[in-house]
């Protein structure tokens, strides 16, 4: 759902997508159809592109919040929710986790939580 640089990337160049409601909000929509800069960058670094569910955004989130006690965006949680959902194997690996950003509404994190959490169960 509006994974406009997934979509970019299988085209070999940007192309527009719909944008839809989503935790990870700021991740939406279109990269621009003349983007100058990152859509280049991340055909040159990006080897494999990984879509999430709502659900595992929402888990990542509340996973976050739960160890951390850090309130992120749903964005910020998109690395840990690939990781749970494709069940990525990292054992033996150094592995960085970029988390970053914290903008969102709290209506929308309670609801994470909640969702994330019962994913737990």
């Amino acid at each position: 759902k509006g994974a406009a640089m997934v979509e970019s990337f299988k085209a070999g160049k940007p192309v527009q997508v719909p944008e839809y409601e989503s935790f990870a909000d700021s991740l939406g929509g279109g990269i621009g159809l003349d983007n100058r800069y990152t859509f280049k960058l991340v055909q040159q670094v990006m080897d494999q592109a990984f879509l999430v569910s709502e659900e595992s955004i929402a888990k990542g989130m509340a996973d976050i919040f739960d160890a951390e006690k850090f309130a992120v965006e749903g964005a910020a949680a998109v690395g840990l929710a690939a990781i749970f959902q494709h069940q990525l194997d990292l054992k033996g690996k150094k592995v960085v986790l970029v988390v970053s950003g914290k903008n969102v509404a709290s209506d929308t994190f309670e609801t994470a939580l909640k969702i994330g959490r019962q994913a737990r169960e």
